[in-house]
């Protein structure tokens, strides 16, 4: 049996040291090494401490952390141990020169992939000393989701714009141009058509739709509702523009109560994927802000208050 390389693939707090350390403690001492760039930058520049405060990010320190790792694993090699590179590895270089190396040392190269909610991501962040900023973490997310991941059982696939398709834009209902509070509960659907409009959105995708000619309504309500939902519309949106856009409206079917941000992506691959391109999407709810923002798609506008997650 080949001895094996194998890259942890995930964003930071995605469990991939953890994992690291289990499978090292379930072989016999020695014979599982794990090369982690953050463990060397601190053990050769800050005498251990974990401290980012403390390393310089710098070409020549990176260089230095680089060939120190190349050095272990060739002595790795030399002894018959098993490496683990225990990083993010989301570069396609990073993996290609250890698929490389893996090749040229007859070691068996192994992808161990860590998929991870964004939610728990951020929390766990919030709970290791020295944790990521927000940012570089939601970077670290969306290039994971944009090379591994999947919106349930749908691989994410980056948006492209296609010349000759026509332009649309997409936009929610509910709590982006509809208003339900102080009107109905959420789950109140024979009520939507008593929802109050939001003049002042409407009057953005009134201006959007003009400039681009047609209009998705892509709304996560249950589909028992959707005649409701289309006379809202047509009342309070659409009235007197006829020659101006079109318009369709798409909801989930009835009875289906997965997320949102699950529903509006199949809904996206059936209606939308390679039969438009996206111009602007406005929506009011993070799930699928993230969503779009993981396919690429363009002038994302978010509606709702801040971390509107509900």
């Amino acid at each position: 049996m080949k001895n094996k390389i194998i890259l942890t693939i995930g964003a930071s707090c995605s469990g991939k040291t953890t994992w690291a350390q289990e499978y090292i403690d379930d072989h016999a001492l020695g014979s599982v090494i794990s090369l982690n760039r953050d463990d060397i930058r601190f053990m050769l520049f800050t005498n251990g401490t974990r401290d980012w405060t403390k390393y310089k990010f710098n070409n020549k320190n990176e260089q230095a952390v680089t060939e120190y790792i190349d050095s272990r694993a060739l002595e790795c090699i030399a002894r018959g141990s098993d490496i683990i590179i225990s990083d993010t590895n989301l570069n396609q270089k990073i993996r290609n020169k250890w698929k490389q190396f893996a090749d040229e040392h007859d070691y068996e190269y192994v992808e161990q992939i860590f998929p991870c909610d964004w939610k728990e991501l951020v929390k766990r962040n919030a709970q290791r000393h020295g944790g990521l900023s927000e940012s570089l973490l939601w970077s670290q997310y969306k290039r994971f989701m944009q090379q591994y991941g999947y919106i349930g059982d749908n691989k994410v696939e980056v948006y492209q714009e296609q010349r000759k398709l026509e332009h649309c834009i997409i936009v929610d209902i509910d709590g982006t141009v509809a208003d339900m509070r102080g009107v109905r509960k959420p789950f109140e659907w024979d009520k939507v058509h008593f929802d109050k409009p939001r003049s002042e959105i409407i009057a953005m995708v009134e201006g959007l739709a003009i400039r681009n000619g047609h209009v998705i309504f892509m709304s996560g309500r249950d589909g028992s509702c959707y005649d409701y939902t289309l006379e809202w519309i047509e009342k309070h949106i659409t009235a007197g523009w006829d020659d101006y856009f079109k318009y369709d409206l798409i909801m989930r079917e009835e009875g289906d109560m997965r997320k949102d941000d699950i529903v509006k992506y199949e809904l996206y691959n059936q209606f939308v994927k390679d039969t438009y391109n996206v111009a602007a999407v406005i929506d009011d709810r993070k799930s699928v802000i993230r969503l779009w923002s993981v396919l690429e798609l363009p002038n994302i506008i978010d509606v709702g208050g801040y971390q509107n997650e509900f």
